[in-house]
């Protein structure tokens, strides 16, 4: 079952709701069509095409009625309304984080693991394409181990403010719609201060 995102209670479906209403319309128009010409068709094409047009017709009459939808069209400024809410939405969401002075928690798995922010021995960021092209963050710890923070990670943006604040990285430019946004590997922390050649064959190549 397909799932819809929501604004101000609604499901928010992004298409015209006049491409709705001409739906109605030409399903309407072909019922009307094939009443009309009922006494030309075979009796069996005639009640599977009243059955198909009429079934279509009455679909989109009832989604296009129903008050739990919204239609909005791409582009529309009701559309970027929309895009702007979730945007601020997903920038307070703390997701599966928590903090503390000197760590954070993160989730996952059903298992909260705590890692110390003095802990962090080396931060990549690259692009990775998923089910949509997004930024990623692979976290190297002291004791080996290995924390991959997605774009689509609920938190992400809270946790690339903390670790901003708390770990001394590379500029960065975050914003793929930015000028000098770079989709490939980049260091942008290394405690060891080696370069991108050198943590990049020492931690990916073991």
């Amino acid at each position: 079952m397909k799932m819809y995102e929501t604004f101000k209670g609604k499901r928010v479906i992004w298409e015209s709701k006049t491409k709705w209403i001409k739906n109605v319309i030409t399903a309407v128009l072909f019922v009307c069509v094939i009443l009309f010409a009922r006494h030309a068709l075979p009796p069996i094409l005639f009640w599977l095409a009243i059955i198909f047009f009429g079934g279509m017709g009455t679909f989109a009459l009832v989604w296009l009625l129903h008050p739990k939808n919204l239609f909005v069209s791409p582009g529309s400024q009701l559309g970027e309304e929309i895009l702007d809410f979730w945007k601020r939405e997903k920038e307070e969401d703390y997701g599966s984080f928590s903090y503390t002075a000197n760590g954070f928690s993160f989730k996952e798995n059903q298992h909260k693991i705590f890692y110390k922010w003095n802990d962090i021995e080396t931060v990549f960021a690259h692009e990775e394409e998923i089910s949509y092209d997004q930024m990623c963050l692979d976290i190297f710890m002291h004791n080996g181990s290995r924390l991959e923070i997605m774009e689509e990670t609920p938190g992400w943006y809270k946790f690339k403010e903390r670790l901003i604040k708390h770990v001394s990285l590379k500029p960065f430019v975050w914003d793929k719609e930015e000028p000098g946004y770079d989709p490939e590997l980049t260091l942008l922390y290394d405690k060891k201060g080696r370069t991108l050649e050198e943590a990049e064959e020492d931690l990916y190549n073991d």
